[in-house]
């Protein structure tokens, strides 16, 4: 038989659990990044108390899915889910280093705890503020559409109609 899967490594729903309970709830008590985005001080003054609940279970899903556990990730996409906050590439950061000292304080070996930190950098592009397009000196857009999402695509058509 094969190797165990990253999941089957992590000890499965119970462990990534525990991992994912703890990371979200030191998200919100240490206050990560609020002082530098304003949107995660409004989230975690405003919402965190309804909402990290369901937050935990999706991130849970996500975890033991990416990790190649028998679960579906079935929350919104993930730029989807993260638009409103406007995350920087250092709030990002500023996360996924809380994310390693939750690994490490659960004894996740370094091999799984480098994997699971890969995985999540992966998908720093989807979850950081899309890239800001500025308006040239010539007036025209210059930008290549292929390379951008549906969202930014949408933002910068309702910018152009706003302009124009």
């Amino acid at each position: 038989m094969g190797e165990p899967s990253l999941y089957e490594r992590l000890g499965g729903v119970y462990a990534i659990s525990a991992v994912v309970d703890s990371f979200s709830d030191q998200l919100v008590e240490k206050g990560t990044i609020e002082e530098q985005n304003s949107n995660i001080a409004d989230w975690n003054e405003h919402k965190a108390a309804s909402r990290l609940p369901g937050l935990k279970f999706l991130r849970t899903l996500w975890l033991c899915a990416i990790a190649g556990g028998p679960f579906e990730y079935t929350g919104l996409p993930l730029d989807e889910a993260h638009s409103d906050l406007q995350l920087s590439s250092s709030d990002f950061d500023q996360v996924s280093a809380v994310l390693a000292d939750t690994l490490e304080h659960f004894n996740v070996p370094p091999r799984e705890k480098e994997e699971v930190l890969g995985a999540f950098e992966a998908h720093k592009p989807e979850v950081t503020a899309p890239r800001e397009y500025a308006l040239p000196a010539s007036g025209e857009w210059t930008f290549p559409a292929a390379s951008l999402s549906a969202v930014e695509l949408a933002t910068c058509a309702g910018l152009a109609a706003v302009v124009m």
